[in-house]
């Protein structure tokens, strides 16, 4: 594993630039979470739930979880941890 910066976090998107092609202009309304569909799976209703402070989400449909943008890229597109951090800190996005 590559030697990480200590200061490898303060290099990542915020929660909610991370998650804006993914929210499509959803507005936050009264508190720090957002529905969409999920896209860990075929989702015709809001069932992913996204806390736009932490990075944070959760699946209440397929149970898929995550506390940050990190853990959320890590498991959409199936790639260790440096690199998502790599990746997320090249500008990708959910």
């Amino acid at each position: 594993m590559k030697n990480l910066s200590p200061t490898w976090r303060e290099k990542l998107p915020a929660p909610t630039t991370f998650y804006s092609a993914l929210l499509n202009g959803k507005k936050v309304l009264g508190s720090e979470w957002v529905s969409t569909t999920c896209v860990f799976h075929e989702d015709r209703k809001p069932s992913l739930s996204i806390n736009l402070k932490s990075g944070g989400y959760i699946c209440h449909a397929c149970g898929c979880k995550g506390k940050d943008i990190v853990d959320f890229y890590r498991q959409r597109c199936k790639v260790g941890f440096v690199e998502a951090i790599t990746q997320i800190g090249k500008g990708a996005h959910a």
